[in-house]
């Protein structure tokens, strides 16, 4: 039912209150969130710009799982970009004092995986930004009033009859049943 609760936080948000910018900002920060390994540094600085930002969070949610599934299919290439990186002669001295200082040790930049994850998570975010926000806006012009015709989007989307059918599924979990 968490599922079915996220969708309808999706299909509300693409269809009325936040801008186009807010709603691909969130799925963009997601993104490199759910992209970035582990708990470094700076996914604890992009959590706090989540905050900070007047962001969407349920697409911060959606952008973070997309993100994850992307990084489990191209970890190798995370690896071998990351490796490059690090292995840049011209980069070395950076490397070096990165590791060196405190906060910066935190970022475990000197992971192949963290820093190739880094790196392309934040170029695709950059590249994705105007495209998805384009998107909202085309989806929001185009198709809106069609989709929302449609029985099941106004079921999950929160109508009085989504929320009664929610209403039942939960007392059917407290008699036990589910």
């Amino acid at each position: 039912m968490l599922a079915l609760k996220l969708i309808g936080w999706i299909l509300k948000a693409l269809k009325e209150g936040p801008t186009p910018g807010q709603l691909a900002g969130g799925i963009v920060l997601g993104f490199v969130l759910g992209s970035v390994p582990g708990w470094p540094l700076q996914v604890w600085l992009l959590l706090l710009l989540v905050l900070i930002l007047k962001v969407n969070l349920s697409m911060v949610f959606l952008g973070t799982v997309f993100g994850s599934l992307v990084g489990l299919l191209i970890d190798p290439v995370y690896d071998a970009v990351g490796g490059r990186l690090l292995q840049m002669d011209a980069l070395a001295g950076i490397w070096t004092a990165m590791y060196n200082s405190p906060p910066w040790g935190l970022t475990r930049f000197n992971n192949t995986v963290v820093m190739g994850s880094f790196v392309i998570s934040v170029v695709v975010g950059i590249v994705a930004f105007p495209f998805l926000s384009w998107g909202v806006k085309a989806y929001r012009e185009r198709f809106l009033a069609r989709v929302g015709k449609f029985r099941i989007v106004q079921l999950i989307a929160g109508s009085r009859w989504g929320s009664r059918l929610f209403g039942f599924y939960q007392h059917l979990q407290q008699l036990g049943f589910v």
